[in-house]
């Protein structure tokens, strides 16, 4: 700790962990190898090291404990070895001069601030193996232009990617079961949410534009995760074609508001209680076919409207 003039730190194998602020403020350390029996970085390790621009980690590394290179300045990449299965609680935030970062199979979640304010921060690659992207992972990441999801990824916090002002797309994959509304805010180049293939089939149909287009992109994230968890597409796709029962549905839909304040949960399980009814009519019930026994469509749409 506060090694002003330390320069070069070469640890030999046998080594198992490095102490909490080991080399805390040793500004002007520039190089750091790291070998491969070492299996956690504790915290704050090597907090504002700011004039180090090399670390290299090796197989074995398991855990990189919160703020473990927090404000490394100049540090300029750094890759996360397939051994590291958390990288903690701003263990790289504030590394300004970060430029490329390197995630192996094998990590499983990104810690809350874990990568904030890495403003040179230009492409993220998650492999499949993470789960849980934390709150403020990558917050103020605003030189951040490119984000590819992994296809194991369950869950993004709040405000993950808050102010990452580049940002202009992004894919959201059918593994993940919740996105907070808060996650992608203040990302003010983010023009195109692309979801997974069947949502997009389904929104992109000529039935369901209008629907699209008067609001409901406004709470895209939101929809989508009742679309995929009721697997409504596929659920439509599997009825038979009957024209005036499916605008029933898509008005439903459509009435969901412009502007929603919270969760609209309860709002969904209607709409999803009116499609099961609809598909037990359909399904369970032929003698309500109109052909068959002349009963007109008016009337499920009757029993439909007031469930």
């Amino acid at each position: 700790m506060f090694c002003s003039k330390l320069l070069i730190v070469i640890l030999n194998n046998g080594l198992n962990e490095i102490e909490e602020l080991a080399f805390h403020y040793c500004k002007s350390l520039q190089r750091i190898i790291i070998p491969n029996t070492v299996k956690t970085i504790r915290y704050g390790a090597f907090q504002y090291c700011s004039g180090l621009v090399t670390v290299s980690l090796n197989n074995g590394l398991e855990e990189i404990e919160a703020y473990a290179f927090d404000k490394c300045i100049s540090l300029q990449g750094i890759f996360i070895p397939n051994t590291v299965k958390i990288i903690n609680c701003g263990a790289f935030s504030g590394c300004s001069g970060l430029t490329t970062v390197t995630l192996r199979e094998g990590l499983e979640k990104i810690g809350e601030g874990a990568f904030a304010n890495c403003t040179s921060i230009q492409r993220i690659i998650l492999p499949d193996t993470v789960k849980l992207i934390q709150k403020w992972a990558f917050i103020h990441c605003s030189g951040l232009t490119a984000v590819s999801l992994g296809d194991g990824l369950e869950e993004i916090e709040q405000k993950a990617f808050n102010m990452c002002t580049s940002l202009n797309e992004i894919n959201i994959l059918s593994t993940i079961k919740a996105i907070d509304e808060s996650a992608f805010d203040y990302c003010s180049s983010l023009t195109r949410v692309r979801f997974c293939n069947k949502v997009e089939e389904f929104i992109s149909s000529f039935a369901m534009q209008n629907w699209w287009e008067i609001g409901c992109h406004q709470k895209s994230l939101l929809t989508y995760f009742f679309l995929v968890k009721r697997s409504i597409p596929e659920r439509l796709m599997g009825l038979s074609f009957m024209s005036s029962w499916q605008v029933c549905l898509y008005n439903m839909l459509g009435s969901i508001p412009t502007i929603a304040y919270g969760y609209l949960d309860a709002y969904f399980d209607t709409i999803d209680v009116k499609l099961t009814t609809y598909e037990n009519l359909w399904n369970e019930a032929p003698m309500l076919i109109q052909e068959q026994f002349g009963i007109d469509d008016s009337l499920v749409m009757k029993i439909l409207s007031f469930l």
